[in-house]
C-alpha cells in the first residue's frame, strides 16, 4: 500500500519526517510490487503528479526480488515507456546486478542510470550524482532542464538543492515549493 502520495506533504521537513517514520515491513523484496504501485498510483494528477515536471522514480533495493520477480524488469520498462525516468540503486552484496541494471532506464550504464553501493552510508554520493543528472537534463533524457544545481545547508543539518532554470527562476529538487537560495 502507498504510505503517502506526491501531494500529501507540502514541506520538505514533514515529508522527511514521514519517510523516517516509515516502518520496515517483512523480509521480502517485492520490487515489482513497488514499481507497479508507483505506476498505478503515484504518477497520477490526483496524487500530485505535475504535467510540467519530469517523472522520476528511484528504486532502492538491498536484495534480489523474491515476490513476482519475473515482473520486476518489465514493470520498470513499462514505467520508462510511460515517460518515467527510472534510476535504480542496489545496496549490499545481496543484490543481483543484472536486475538492478534492468530496472534502470536506458542507457543502463553503471554510475549513470543504475548504481551499486556496499551499504546505505554510500547513498549520499549517489544522491548527488542523480541530483546533478536530473537538474542538468542528464544523459538519456533526464528531466531537469539545463540548469545548474545550487545546494544550501539548513539549520537542521540537511541540504536543500535547487535547479537554476534561468536568471530568475529556481525550482526545488527535493521540495514542491521554492525558497530563496541566496
Amino acid at each position: 500500500d502507498n504510505q503517502f502520495f506526491l501531494n500529501t506533504y507540502n514541506s520538505v521537513n514533514s515529508l522527511q519526517n514521514r519517510i523516517r517514520s516509515t516502518q520496515y515491513i517483512g523480509s521480502f523484496t517485492n520490487t515489482s510490487g513497488g514499481i507497479r504501485l508507483a505506476i498505478d498510483d503515484q504518477f497520477k494528477q490526483s496524487a500530485g503528479d505535475r504535467s510540467n515536471a519530469q517523472n522520476i522514480m528511484i528504486v532502492i533495493t538491498d536484495g534480489a526480488s523474491n515476490i513476482d520477480a519475473s515482473y520486476t524488469v518489465p514493470y520498470a520498462e513499462e514505467a520508462a515507456r510511460n515517460g518515467v525516468r527510472v534510476y535504480s540503486i542496489g545496496v549490499t552484496n545481496s543484490i543481483v546486478e543484472a536486475e538492478v541494471r534492468g530496472i534502470s532506464s536506458p542507457p543502463q550504464q553503471r554510475n549513470q542510470n543504475y548504481f551499486l553501493a556496499d551499504d546505505f552510508t554510500d547513498l549520499s554520493n549517489i544522491i548527488n550524482s542523480i541530483t546533478q543528472q536530473t537538474c542538468s537534463g542528464g544523459s538519456g533524457g533526464g528531466g531537469g532542464g539545463g540548469g545548474q544545481v545550487y545546494c544550501r545547508p539548513t539549520a537542521t543539518g540537511e541540504v536543500y538543492c535547487y535547479c537554476q532554470r534561468d536568471s530568475c527562476v529556481s525550482t526545488p529538487i527535493n521540495s514542491t515549493q521554492c525558497q530563496d537560495i541566496n
